[in-house]
């Protein structure tokens, strides 16, 4: 690999943490994904709605109403699921790629070192590559501090 200049350094440091933070993301909505109402549960809550009456496994006509929103919720959690993995899946491959890339790179002592800035710059490309301004990161940061106390 030819000498990097420290704006390519630096674009490369980025794509890898940003890689690596659309990872995580696509692993919490997975998780959350799998944490959500089975399909039974969405199913019997849409057949309340529609029939003005709890679901009556006991009762035929229920039985033969239930199937069909029963058939529909499942396919949208495999559909809702399987596009989710999909996307953690495509997410780590973006992440391990832009690392490898990162590891192949003629190094300093560290990350920061060999792509020459320090610790506030480099947090600031890579919300500026995420798409998040100063003011909605601070924001955000103070939202999530109130949380924790």
């Amino acid at each position: 690999m030819s000498e990097m200049g420290q704006a390519e350094r630096l674009e490369l440091a980025v794509r890898a943490r940003v890689a690596e933070i659309r990872w995580e993301q696509a692993e919490e909505q997975t998780e959350l994904l799998r944490k959500q109402l089975p399909p039974f549960d969405v199913a019997t809550e849409q057949f309340e709605r529609l029939y003005d009456h709890e679901y009556d496994r006991h009762n035929a006509d229920d039985v033969a109403r239930l199937e069909p929103l029963l058939s529909e919720a499942e396919d949208e959690d495999r559909r809702v699921n399987n596009e989710a993995e999909n996307e953690r899946e495509e997410a780590g491959l973006q992440m391990r790629l832009a690392m490898q890339e990162l590891h192949r790179a003629p190094g300093g002592s560290s990350m920061l070192e060999w792509a020459g800035v320090d610790d506030d710059a480099y947090e600031r490309a890579v919300l500026e590559w995420i798409g998040v301004d100063d003011a909605a990161y601070e924001r955000a940061l103070q939202e999530a501090l109130a949380v924790d106390d």
